[in-house]
């Protein structure tokens, strides 16, 4: 409720009238200067302020504040960016839930969509396969990185390779383990890496035969005691070669 207040001139009769039923001073308000205050603004009822859209990518495409884009469509692509368009994402730290079963090469599209629109930062929720929740910060450029950046590869076979962005000889590989991946070596020959080059950022990539969720394992792992701390990271998904400079 809005109260205004108003001030009211009364003249002398009745302030001597006012003043002799209160004991008051007939003079109280007399020479009164206050100025009468603004009221203050009304907000609109219905109108909310801005906030981040809430996006999930799926394994049948991408959710954004409920509203599903088939990802098998071919204009998947533009109307997900005609749609995030409006979202001011400039504004906003952007988190977007990803499911373990995504093929790579969509949370790549995805990413670079929102890249686009420049959110202050951005990072991807993804279930590990212990299955505790944990957010991977993206790296959204500025700054150019260090030739000794970090590469980790997941190949087509399943091995795990790991060497720097200049380009080396010393490339890390790891064949395929019965269960799948080798992310105990391959964590750990990514996590030394990170250490001896004191990255601020890390370039990963994973073939298509794989899904999202061994490329969230394989970070998680290296980043086991970093909790929140995680380095960002920039996804590559094509024309990477183990021991070949990133470009």
């Amino acid at each position: 409720m809005v109260t205004f207040r108003f001030l009211f001139g009364f003249g002398f009769a009745s302030l001597v009238a006012c003043a002799a039923c209160t004991n008051e001073p007939a003079n109280k308000h007399e020479h009164s200067t206050d100025a009468v205050a603004p009221a203050p603004a009304v907000v609109e009822a219905g109108v909310r302020e801005p906030s981040a859209p809430k996006m999930r990518i799926a394994t049948d495409g991408v959710f954004v504040d409920g509203n599903l884009y088939v990802t098998s469509e071919s204009d998947f692509g533009s109307r997900v960016s005609a749609t995030l368009a409006t979202a001011k994402l400039g504004e906003f730290d952007l988190t977007v839930d990803v499911d373990r079963k995504v093929k790579p090469s969509v949370v790549h599209q995805v990413i670079g969509i929102l890249k686009a629109g420049k959110p202050k930062s951005l990072s991807l929720a993804t279930y590990d396969r212990a299955g505790t929740k944990i957010s991977l910060p993206i790296d959204l450029g500025g700054k150019e990185a260090p030739v000794c950046t970090p590469v980790a590869l997941i190949g087509k076979d399943g091995s795990v390779s790991v060497w720097t962005a200049a380009g080396t000889t010393t490339t890390k590989k790891f064949a395929r383990g019965l269960a799948g991946p080798d992310m105990t070596q391959g964590s750990e020959a990514l996590r030394k890496a990170e250490a001896s080059c004191g990255a601020s950022r890390l370039v990963l990539g994973i073939d298509e035969v794989f899904t999202w969720g061994l490329a969230a394992d394989l970070v998680s792992s290296a980043h086991a005691d970093a909790g929140d701390a995680r380095i960002p990271i920039t996804t590559v998904m094509k024309d990477l070669v183990p021991g070949r400079k990133v470009r």
